[in-house]
């Protein structure tokens, strides 16, 4: 086992954006390297979901599997890099407060705000994250 989905979590923002952070629980074998656990997390059928469908995620019925608006093969392991926890928690802050809003002072609410700690607190040692999946 290099990688098995636990369990997972959903963190609602502001009702009305519709928007929302899945926090997908793994165990790892510790004794891999970042590239043989991003390669397995990549083949793991839990990130193939398209978010519009019900889980488990039948993405495989329209002969491309995808993670979220993206094509899953577009999305390799050579675009991920190395992180801070921290820039992590900026990062996700700014992608909720800082969305193309009709109301351009619009921000999550406290409470939201509140409720996105949760997946901070769950942040432990290196973080790696994606660019953008080139079409």
């Amino acid at each position: 086992m290099v990688l098995e989905l636990v369990g997972s979590d959903v963190v609602h923002l502001d009702k009305n954006t519709f928007m929302w952070v899945q926090m997908s629980h793994f165990a790892i074998d510790v004794d891999q390297d970042d590239d043989e656990i991003l390669a397995s997390l990549l083949g793991s059928p839990a990130y193939a979901h398209d978010y519009a469908s019900p889980f488990p995620s039948d993405s495989e019925a329209f002969d491309k599997t995808i993670h979220g608006r993206w094509v899953l093969k577009a999305i390799k392991i050579g675009r991920f890099e190395t992180t801070t926890a921290d820039r992590a928690e900026v990062d996700l802050e700014r992608w909720a407060n800082e969305q193309d809003w009709t109301d351009p002072g619009y921000r999550q609410p406290p409470d939201v705000m509140h409720r996105l700690r949760a997946v901070y607190s769950t942040r432990a040692g290196r973080a790696l994250q994606a660019s953008q999946p080139r079409a």
